[in-house]
């Protein structure tokens, strides 16, 4: 089946997951291209250099992906020290989750970086 407009922006809901964490459960929730592209372009993740640090490229992805039950922001930009202080034990699964759910690896936050640094 071919879709109108109105069957494609119903299909085009990010996707969602519940990451354990601790007693709880977490919802972390996929980007919109946008939001993804903010995140890439954000100064939060930038170096001395002006370079992208991967690793706060991810703290803020996370920051972002984490959502209340509504499906509205917990953390603001700024939180990214905060969530990225939380526990290995605790981050990592939801470093993963942010990455899965929002098609990217390692080797692509990775070259994220350079993308940026070769513009």
């Amino acid at each position: 089946m071919v879709l109108d407009k109105k069957g494609i922006l119903a299909a085009a809901q990010c996707n969602s997951e519940e990451v354990p964490f601790g007693k709880g459960k977490v919802l972390c929730t996929e980007l919109s291209f946008s939001e993804v592209n903010e995140v890439r372009e954000s100064k939060l993740i930038r170096n001395e250099k002006d370079e992208v640090d991967g690793f706060k490229f991810v703290g803020l992805l996370v920051t972002r992906c984490i959502r209340d039950a509504k499906g509205n922001r917990i953390f603001e930009d700024t939180d990214i020290d905060s969530v990225m202080a939380f526990p290995r034990s605790k981050y990592l699964p939801l470093a993963i989750a942010a990455q899965r759910l929002n098609g990217m690896s390692d080797d692509q936050v990775k070259n994220s970086e350079a993308d940026q640094t070769d513009s």
